[in-house]
């Protein structure tokens, strides 16, 4: 039992170490244009300016079931959406007028140092009932 304990006791010390080891970042460099960048992590960061509903579906419309998803995706430096991943699932056909929705996004890139930079960007989507009974979509920016 004791060695158990102690086995255990390090293999926690073990993983608390590594995952501050992994989380401390390397000084980024004027070259390194591959990072995706946070929303804070910028000196100017991306203004969204339109970010499109997703359009009901015949079957969304008849068989109303409400729910959220949350939608990840980079904003390039050159006006595109990229590197979309899908956390959670709209039924009856709307994740993919969700995709479509996504890919029309409206922006304006950010900035670091004055200079244009990718970042990333977390949406929620939903479908829901609106108060005058009619079932309506929604979409906002999360900001962690």
């Amino acid at each position: 039992m004791k060695y158990f304990l102690t086995f255990l006791f390090r293999l926690a010390f073990i993983s608390v170490l590594c995952a501050v080891v992994s989380a401390q970042q390397l000084p980024r460099t004027e070259t390194d244009s591959n990072y995706l960048y946070g929303k804070y992590e910028t000196d100017d960061p991306a203004i969204l300016f339109e970010i499109p509903l997703p359009a009901l579906t015949p079957e969304a419309t008849k068989f109303f079931q409400p729910g959220e998803m949350m939608v990840e995706a980079v904003l390039r430096v050159d006006g595109t959406v990229s590197n979309v991943v899908f956390r959670g699932f709209l039924k009856n056909g709307m994740g993919d007028r969700v995709n479509v929705a996504v890919q029309r996004i409206k922006f304006r890139p950010a900035k670091v140092d004055g200079r244009l930079v990718s970042q990333k960007v977390t949406i929620k989507y939903g479908i829901k009932r609106c108060k005058n009974g009619k079932i309506c979509t929604y979409a906002r920016e999360y900001v962690e």
